[in-house]
């Protein structure tokens, strides 16, 4: 499906099948100098279908066109390699593709289970997640050459000019783009209008969550009049929805704080088991094993903010964390 949202700016919905996000709004600029393409989708053939057949019809000329990718994670970063021409840049952040170089190494991988084994998962969970995550199957060709920009960048089209905005928290690296003359922000998923982007805890960072409501705010003090999304409803009110999505969070953090208070010396496994979460399952046992790991990420990311706040306490027993009330 292909819409034209403002002038010279139009989005191609690239479906997800399968996956509770349902597609992944790519947006293609049409500038005087040269083209941008945000985002691509899976490396899947119905992605890639979806994608070209979009392109072609807005007649894009990939050598052209360059190529912004918001984050690491596959549903926008997968197709870039494979969409782009020996001319294109795929733009992306320096913290980003270091990890996304990673996630084709078994050492990262392992590093990664053994973290989650601390929170509360089974080996044989973790075995099955590894061959199931789209984080790790749906990745681009290892080979895909990508240009590194920190925050500032300028990518300037001619009738729009953009900058780069490092917003970490839903990655640590994530990046959303902002013109500034026409008000224009585009979100990635640091902001999204009907559901709430997921909020994980990374290795080497403290408070991912403290990151995202700390980058939320930045994005607040913007002038910014056209918000444009990377799923499910692409146009929203920005600003109200920072105000949501932060008060989303701290009554997340409120019912994490009370799932401890009330199991001394739960794990993160089990605290995620006892949240409250919009999935169609019957309960935490028919979770499929991926949504389980992302729950079991974002449960983790909620408790090391109160942990950084100071009101639970964790202690590690027998190889996983333990949470208690301080």
């Amino acid at each position: 499906m292909i819409e034209q949202i403002l002038k010279d700016i139009f989005i191609i919905k690239v479906p997800l099948p399968g996956n509770p996000l349902k597609n992944i709004n790519s947006y293609y600029i049409k500038g005087k100098y040269k083209n941008l393409l945000i985002d691509t989708g899976f490396n899947t053939q119905v992605c890639y279908d979806a994608l070209k057949q979009g392109l072609d019809k807005l007649k894009v000329d990939m050598k052209n066109t360059d190529i912004f990718l918001t984050h690491l994670h596959a549903d926008h970063v997968g197709l870039a390699g494979l969409i782009a021409s020996n001319n294109t840049r795929i733009y992306i952040s320096e913290t980003d593709k270091k990890i996304l170089v990673q996630l084709f190494e078994d050492e990262y991988w392992n590093t990664m289970n053994k973290r989650f084994l601390t929170l509360g998962f089974s080996k044989k969970e973790l075995e099955e997640n590894k061959s199931k995550n789209p984080i790790s199957t749906y990745l681009p060709p290892k080979q895909t050459e990508y240009t590194i920009i920190k925050d500032d960048f300028e990518i300037d089209l001619g009738n729009y000019k953009f900058k780069s905005i490092e917003t970490p928290g839903h990655t640590p690296g994530h990046m959303c783009l902002f013109d500034e003359e026409h008000k224009i922000l585009f979100s990635g998923d640091h902001i999204i209008f009907d559901i709430t982007p997921n909020i994980t805890s990374w290795i080497g960072i403290d408070n991912s969550l403290g990151l995202f409501i700390e980058n939320l705010k930045k994005i607040k003090k913007l002038d910014i009049e056209t918000t444009l999304s990377a799923h499910r409803k692409p146009i929203g009110n920005c600003h109200h929805r920072i105000d949501e999505l932060i008060q989303h969070h701290m009554e997340r953090l409120n019912e994490v704080y009370q799932i401890v208070k009330n199991s001394q010396g739960i794990t993160t496994y089990e605290v995620a088991s006892k949240m409250t979460w919009s999935i169609r399952a019957k309960n935490w046992s028919e979770f499929p094993i991926t949504q389980k790991w992302f729950a079991v990420g974002e449960a983790s990311s909620h408790l090391e903010y109160i942990l950084c706040e100071g009101t639970v306490k964790r202690e590690l027993i027998d190889g996983k964390y333990l949470y208690y009330i301080n």
